[in-house]
């Protein structure tokens, strides 16, 4: 196999970012954090006007905040942020499977505290309407992550610029790849390849 003997010297200019930028995997993290919150708000809104055990607007509301923030750090814990930081493509199998754990783990806590510890302050919830809200969120969060992705953060200009090493036909394979999918979040603007002389091609 032929490895390259030198470093090849680039000839691209790289602009500088302007002040106060932020990186766009950034921008897509806290862009989820927002909708998994809105989701579980709704999700336990929903649950509990199905539900009939009779709570008041008021202890439902103290349900709802806990539950909401409960609900992020667990997903926190199980990392359900830290593949959009560092993987262009995330599998919403391995997702369903992580909030499958999450959302079990915080529908077990409050039902251990709100029935078993009878801590009704911070989960006067019933039962039945804890299980409401996890047969909910567990249908709605990957499927409102998944629709984010292919939908709504391809127009929020996050994507990740990149240069696909190799102007072949193998590279021009993986380019039009990565264009025919936008919810990779990635933008080819090049090619480099030996042949060039080690000269940055720019896709037009």
């Amino acid at each position: 196999m032929e490895t390259l003997k030198k470093p090849i010297d680039i000839p691209a200019r790289v602009e500088p970012a302007p002040l106060g930028a932020r990186p766009p995997r950034r921008q897509v993290v806290r862009f989820l954090i927002l909708a998994d919150v809105a989701v579980v708000v709704l999700a336990a809104v929903a649950a509990a006007l199905i539900s009939t055990a009779g709570e008041t607007p008021r202890e439902l509301a103290i349900w709802t905040a806990s539950t909401a923030v409960a609900s992020a750090v667990t997903f926190s814990f199980y990392r359900l942020y830290e593949r959009d930081r560092g993987q262009i493509v995330v599998s919403p199998l391995d997702e369903w499977r992580d909030f499958l754990n999450a959302l079990s783990v915080v529908c077990l806590v409050e039902i251990t505290l709100g029935i078993a510890l009878r801590v009704h302050v911070l989960v006067p919830a019933s039962v039945g309407t804890i299980a409401i809200f996890w047969c909910e969120a567990l249908l709605l969060l990957p499927l409102v992550r998944a629709t984010l992705r292919h939908r709504v953060l391809p127009a929020l200009d996050t994507h990740q610029n990149t240069v696909v090493v190799g102007a072949g036909r193998v590279g021009q394979t993986i380019a039009l790849k990565l264009r025919k999918h936008p919810e990779y979040n990635v933008r080819v603007v090049g090619f480099l390849d030996l042949f060039s002389g080690g000269a940055l091609s720019r896709v037009a």
